[in-house]
């Protein structure tokens, strides 16, 4: 058996850790959990992972960093766990930037991207205005407008990656972008206007996803794919 394969066998009973932790509302466990889920994956793709890339490296330190910041339950720590993952973001979609390649678009695929990014437009804009009912401060809301405003910026890169590089690496990619976006969204749903358990498992369900898919991009080879990978 493969380190990779053994470290996923190891990554299973760390998920339903953190999933049994949520659902028995011990945060402590979970955050804990939620740290323990980087050593298998660092582990199992030490071999692959490049070091030596800047936006690797960074983007993983930060990552961890932001994970350890969540045993600090208050609102500042809240907000500098956001504050980092604003950073790692901008190291994802610099190593996206760094693999895409330009192309003509054609105008149905024009329509397809400015209907998607208008669709997270309008989503976004309702949650910032849910978000803005809620908050004590106009600082604050404008720290979380940044921060959406950031996570745009992601999906519109990895929309941008997607369709002009065509691989199984921005496959990947954007199924991270989609994982995070939604996590997001989830966790200041359970925040500030729908404390409900289940949200939090749908939350922390998509936040670990995005965590291994991003290990995935990071060590998955830039190629095209042909139609029988898709089959």
């Amino acid at each position: 058996m493969r380190i990779s394969q053994l470290s996923f066998l190891v990554l299973l009973p760390i998920l339903m850790i953190h999933i049994y932790a949520i659902l028995n509302r011990q945060p402590e466990l979970a955050h804990l959990s939620e740290v323990l889920i980087f050593f298998p994956l660092i582990i199992g793709f030490y071999n692959k992972l490049e070091f030596s890339n800047q936006n690797i490296s960074s983007f993983l330190f930060i990552c961890f960093l932001a994970a350890m910041m969540n045993f600090y339950d208050n609102k500042f720590a809240h907000l500098a766990v956001m504050f980092c993952w604003m950073i790692a973001y901008f190291f994802l979609y610099r190593e996206a930037i760094r693999h895409t390649q330009r192309k003509m678009a054609n105008r149905y695929m024009k329509f397809f991207f400015l209907a998607l990014l208008l669709l997270n437009i309008y989503f976004l804009s309702g949650h910032l205005e849910e978000i803005e009912r809620k908050v004590s401060s106009e600082m604050e809301f404008g720290f979380y407008g940044i921060y959406y405003l950031n996570l745009l910026v992601l999906a519109v890169v990895g929309l941008v990656y997607y369709l002009n590089s065509y691989s199984k690496k921005s496959v990947y990619f954007i199924s991270l972008i989609i994982a995070l976006l939604f996590a997001d969204v989830f966790r200041d749903m359970a925040t500030f206007y729908l404390q409900d358990t289940s949200v939090q498992m749908i939350q922390a369900l998509l936040h670990s996803g995005g965590i291994i898919l991003a290990f995935k991009f990071f060590v998955t080879p830039e190629r095209k794919l042909r139609l029988i990978n898709l089959l």
